[in-house]
């Protein structure tokens, strides 16, 4: 492919082939793939090894050499075992872009500066962090109104910290919200200190916030004990996983690198988080960072198509840190029908739809399901997931055979044979049930229009072993 070739839409850029059917193999055009792409199926059946490795190889592959068409990629590792890792800098050597790939986890020394927005736009930044921090808050239909407040009041927190801070970190930030939002004292010196000097600035050109966020802080004030405990409750589980010892390693814990780089200059920045032994870290981190990759691809301009290099969000286990709602920007609901336009796109991967259900609600999951034009089907359990395929794969024709009995008694030799009449019916191609049954390795696939619904055997690719990783270090 040329690198010229990355902008046409019909061009084929991947290439999965198969074991099964011989000779067969699933292809991807730029414009499927900007559809988003899904990969279902029990822990085991092959979604990461027959799918998304090798996705994330021909990616890296696709244009390496050309510094304004490389694909950017964000990979987002909640399993954090070591084994996408190891993949991503065997995959990227191979493709000679090593020196492209930045990898931040505990061990690393790497970070992402959440303080970013605030020190390219000013205090107009402070808004983009709230909406990252308030993305992590549970949608609720009955809580709507505590949810959208409290994101408010976060606001005018963040505002009041910015705009009096003089030296500003993450460290220092966290603490100022434990200060101001859980031990709140209207008589504290430190804020009585800081609003005077905001009132002594009101005539600066943040005038409009400053008095927004001095109004905010009287309302904060005069609240009844209730209502502001509701809202201290809410604050708690947050400023606590802000405050932990890996929160603050991902973000204030060495060399600060940005998630623009990968949708700006077709950088590959992999974070690997533990979601499974530390949950609500886990979905701090990784949502920040995929809000992140939102806001970089929802702040590119209208202008010529071929000057914007195509760049994809990757989240092995989506469950661990989807974002439902539609209040929020930072939500897949809202991010997955708007990042298309603007030549970005969304790798992701579940085990079930019962585990979106239980972290965003089922309306949300329907309707960010919508967006997925590339669907696999691996051996799954999930009754949701099953009523999914067999409704979206299909139908095939199906010949019956009808056959009527000889009578018991009979005068003739016509009436002793037995009539046998042909018609044909359609059925469901996969019908309720195939996904259980389907053996290791093996998935139905829906890739745009085009529907495989006879079982597909895909070529695995496997992270390196310890001994190849240490070989190729060296």
């Amino acid at each position: 492919m040329n690198s010229s070739d990355i902008n046409h839409l019909d061009d084929s850029i991947i290439n999965l082939p198969c074991y099964e059917p011989a000779g067969s193999s699933v292809s991807m055009t730029i414009a499927d793939l900007m559809g988003h792409t899904l990969v279902t199926g029990g822990s085991g059946t092959g979604k990461t090894t027959r799918v998304i490795y090798p996705m994330l190889k021909q990616l890296l592959e696709k244009t390496a050499s050309s510094s304004e068409t490389k694909v950017g990629l964000c990979i987002i590792d909640t399993k954090a075992d070591g084994e996408m890792i190891a993949y991503l800098k065997k995959a990227c050597l191979e493709a000679g872009r090593l020196k492209d790939l930045c990898v931040i986890d505990c061990d690393s020394d790497y970070c992402v500066d959440l303080l970013d927005p605030v020190k390219q736009n000013g205090i107009q930044g402070a808004e983009v962090i709230s909406g990252l921090l308030a993305a992590l808050i549970p949608e609720s239909e009955i809580n709507r109104y505590w949810e959208v407040t409290f994101e408010s009041m976060l606001l005018l927190a963040l505002r009041l910290y910015f705009l009096t801070a003089e030296i500003q970190s993450y460290s220092d930030m966290v603490k100022f919200l434990i200060r101001y939002l859980l031990y709140f004292d209207v008589l504290n010196d430190e804020f009585k200190e800081a609003l005077y000097s905001l009132q002594e600035d009101k005539e600066t050109k943040n005038a409009a916030v400053i008095e927004e966020t001095l109004a905010g802080h009287r309302m904060w004030k005069t609240l009844d004990v209730r209502t502001r405990s509701v809202f201290q409750s809410m604050a708690a589980p947050l400023l606590n996983s802000l405050s932990s010892k890996t929160a603050r390693k991902f973000f204030s814990g060495g060399k600060a690198c940005s998630v623009q780089d990968a949708t700006n200059f077709g950088k590959v920045f992999a974070i690997s988080v533990d979601a499974i032994r530390e949950p609500t870290v886990g979905a701090l981190v990784s949502t920040i960072i995929k809000g992140q990759f939102y806001d970089s691809i929802l702040n590119r301009r209208h202008r010529d198509r071929n000057e914007q290099r195509i760049a994809g969000l990757v989240m092995d286990d989506w469950p661990l840190c989807a974002t439902g709602g539609v209040n929020n920007r930072h939500s897949d609901v809202s991010a997955l029908g708007m990042i298309r336009s603007r030549r970005g796109f969304v790798i992701a991967a579940t085990q079930g739809l019962s585990a979106l259900d239980l972290k965003i609600g089922a309306v949300s999951r329907r309707a960010a399901m919508g967006n997925f034009s590339n669907v696999f089907f691996f051996r799954g359990r999930d009754f949701e997931l099953d009523a999914f395929a067999s409704t979206y794969l299909g139908e095939r024709r199906k010949v019956l055979q009808d056959r009527t009995k000889p009578a018991k008694e009979h005068t003739s030799r016509r009436q002793a044979e037995a009539l046998e009449h042909e018609r044909e019916t359609f059925v469901p191609a996969v019908p309720v049930g195939a996904l259980a049954r389907l053996p290791l390795g093996e998935a139905f696939a829906l890739i745009g229009g085009a529907v495989h619904s006879q079982p597909l055997c895909l070529v695995p690719d496997y992270a390196p072993t310890l001994e190849v990783e240490h070989e190729q270090e060296s």
